[in-house]
């Protein structure tokens, strides 16, 4: 069989594939079967700018089959250097990408002049996965790279890595479909060609039937709220949500779990519902907040037994609960750099606050006296001599740093540090910080993929990157030119992000996972408690880049944050947790659970809390329960946020669109709107933020 499209040619003949590309050879492929049978088939039709591949595999008599692949090798001489992208890495001999790492399901291979890309048929997945899918790529010899996809059985193991699992075998048939798409490199970046690709294949389609929000966004918050003022909040007039640990109580102003970030959600549903008890405790997180010591740095957590502030270690995000002078001497930048943005944002959002703006502007000013000369900033200062330590010294999550610079009016540092973020992390892909190496996914900080040559990946850090270069590029500041290579940057930024999201909802999760985001590419969380900053981002990326795509995907991930919150209407959404089932809950329950099995001493967590992701180990279970600064606290805040700034529907007259964000889908034909209640229930109205055709914005 041989079809042609475009510039590329695909013959098939039995099980053997050959790609040509502009008339000259690029790939051949096989199917491959563990162990071997003779019973295979591949056929493909022509879809859209790609090929629909379709495999059959039929075991023989009494030998099950452990795995099936359809193998693509380059053929021909890399122009350049090849690179790659999957959505984890698999650094083992025997390791696989198995596809609880497929949120977003697509791997490509490229070099200097082609491109090829691979998007499992999930459709095809959700119906007849009779083992695991799963990629696999080999970039070791750079002149023939080699990029696969089957179905394949495997485990987890360490954490989290996924290890191909002989002793898993089935006598089914195994049937997978995969589209092949090539194209020329040289149009857009590897990330952004996959991003756009995986949504418009996978995502576009399902994003407005996915039912991923129980309630309207005010509702979620109430109940967050009630359950927290029950049993985590720490009364006074400095107060707020209490975090608890081994060694004590405490309130954090942490890149995780920020008091003040949920204090500026408090605060607007206070002044939403006119609830004044919501505006006084958020006030009395503010007042912590002033009450922190009169350093130019920012502490991270507040212990209340001790009646001390505490900074962090320098290798171990959770060195913090020994509560050890000797470890936790160190300001984090990312911590000291996130408590900044929440005092502007409350500035900005809830009340005027000179006394935060004098630490934001304390803070630029001492941060601008630190740069090195390739324009990073150190991520670790001693408390007690302000000196930089080693550990992160160059690493993307000082990016976090930008925004307060160029707020500050430091702006030819905000310069230097975004050239250093475009050269040495947007360009390299090397989206690195604390979580990726010092939280639970222990590896080197020089850790690269030897299979992928991709390095060790955190969203953290991307969306720290893309805020800031968005910002920067619309700031004024800078040679035209420069604006442009920061603005390209942010936008290759956000499309890696992209990358990190859940575009579908996979049979293997008891749960509507739809919208949420991962965490990093070595480890196994879905609907990460981040992914409601994520929508932020993604709307800024919307108003700054103008494609509706990144304004549906923030409205996804908003949706997403309220998964997993543990309330009855959530049940046709997250079954498992929708009573409270959580590991480690009661709360002095300890860690030390299993991720492949629910612990048998697992409760149920009070109505209105949440966990913090879902299957984290890689396995089909419930996450922890972390606080509720990363969780509904912050879910809440993100989502009061977007509803402030862009109503419960955002209608942009000047690009003609119209959509639908809290609960409820829009649709517009040009002249006339039309919404959609996604979420039922009584609502007392819908505010429609419209930007009319001469510019401005006004609420309705």
């Amino acid at each position: 069989m041989r079809l042609r499209s475009g510039a590329v040619d695909v013959v098939v003949d039995g099980s053997t594939l050959r790609v040509a590309w502009r008339g000259e050879p690029l790939l051949r492929g096989a199917l491959v079967t563990a162990p071997d049978t003779s019973d295979v088939r591949l056929t493909t039709r022509i879809d859209g700018n790609a090929f629909h591949l379709v495999v059959e595999a039929h075991p023989e008599p009494a030998t099950p089959l452990t795995a099936a692949w359809l193998s693509l090798h380059w053929t021909v001489p890399v122009i350049g250097q090849s690179r790659a992208w999957v959505p984890h890495l698999r650094p083992g001999v025997d390791d696989v990408i198995a596809d609880h790492a497929f949120r977003s399901p697509v791997a490509a291979v490229e070099d200097d002049r082609v491109r090829v890309l691979l998007l499992p048929d999930v459709g095809l997945l959700a119906t007849t996965r009779s083992l695991p899918a799963a990629f696999d790529i080999d970039l070791t010899n750079p002149d023939s790279p080699r990029l696969a996809f089957g179905l394949c059985a495997s485990r987890p193991h360490d954490h989290v890595w996924f290890q191909r699992d002989p002793s898993h075998r089935t006598e089914a048939p195994l049937r997978f479909a995969v589209r092949l798409i090539v194209e020329s490199s040289t149009a857009t970046s590897l990330e952004s060609a996959c991003a756009r690709y995986v949504w418009r294949h996978v995502g576009a389609a399902r994003a407005p039937t996915a039912r991923v929000q129980a309630l309207p966004f005010i509702q979620h918050a109430v109940r967050a709220y009630d359950a927290v003022f029950r049993d985590e909040w720490m009364e006074g007039a400095r107060g707020g949500p209490i975090h608890f640990g081994d060694g004590g109580t405490a309130t954090f102003f942490q890149a995780w779990y920020h008091a003040l970030r949920s204090a500026v959600g408090l605060a607007l549903a206070g002044k939403r519902l006119g609830r004044p008890d919501y505006v006084a405790r958020a006030r009395q997180v503010a007042a912590l907040v002033d009450a922190m010591p009169d350093d130019p740095l920012l502490p991270t957590f507040y212990d209340y037994e001790r009646q001390q502030w505490w900074g962090v270690g320098d290798d171990l995000v959770f060195s913090w609960v020994g509560r050890d002078l000797d470890t936790l001497r160190f300001f984090h930048l990312p911590d000291a750099c996130e408590t900044a943005a929440w005092m502007l944002a409350w500035d900005e959002l809830v009340e005027a606050r000179p006394s935060f703006l004098r630490r934001v502007q304390r803070l630029g000013n001492f941060l601008a006296t630190q740069q090195a000369d390739d324009g990073s900033l150190p991520c670790y200062f001693d408390q007690r001599t302000l000196t930089p330590s080693p550990s992160l010294q160059v690493a993307a999550q000082c990016a976090a740093a930008g925004p307060i610079l160029l707020r500050t009016g430091h702006h030819t540092a905000a310069l230097r540090l975004a050239d250093f973020l475009c050269r040495d992390v947007v360009a390299t892909r090397r989206y690195v910080d604390f979580e990726t190496f010092f939280s639970c996914s222990y590896k080197p900080t020089t850790f690269v993929d030897p299979y992928s040559r991709i390095p060790a990946q955190n969203t953290l850090s991307m969306r720290w990157t893309a805020d800031f270069l968005m910002q920067l590029g619309r700031a004024g500041v800078g040679a035209a030119e420069q604006r442009a290579a920061w603005t390209a940057a942010a936008r290759r930024s956000v499309d890696q992000l992209c990358l990190y999201q859940q575009v579908w909802e996979p049979p293997f999760l008891s749960y509507r996972s739809f919208g949420g985001f991962g965490v990093m590419n070595t480890d196994g969380e879905w609907s990460d408690a981040r992914q409601a900053l994520f929508a932020l981002t993604l709307f800024e990326a919307y108003r700054t880049f103008g494609a509706p795509e990144y304004f549906d995907r923030g409205v996804a991930a908003l949706r997403a944050a309220f998964a997993l919150q543990a309330i009855p209407e959530n049940h046709a959404v997250c079954p498992t947790v929708f009573e409270g089932q959580c590991p480690n809950w009661p709360r002095h329950g300890g860690w030390g659970f299993r991720w492949d099995g629910r612990a048998a001493d697992m409760a149920k967590m009070p109505t209105g809390k949440m966990i913090e992701n879902y299957g984290h180990g890689g396995y089909d279970t419930p996450g922890v329960r972390s606080g509720f600064d990363w969780g509904e606290g912050s879910a809440a805040a993100c989502a009061l946020i977007a509803t402030e700034r862009f109503g419960e529907v955002y209608v942009d007259a000047p690009r003609g669109r119209v959509f639908g964000i809290d609960g409820v889908n829009a649709h517009t034909d040009g002249v006339d709107w039309e919404v959609e209640d996604c979420v039922g229930g009584p609502r007392r109205r819908l505010r429609y933020r419209v930007v009319p055709a001469g510019g401005g914005e006004r609420s309705d």
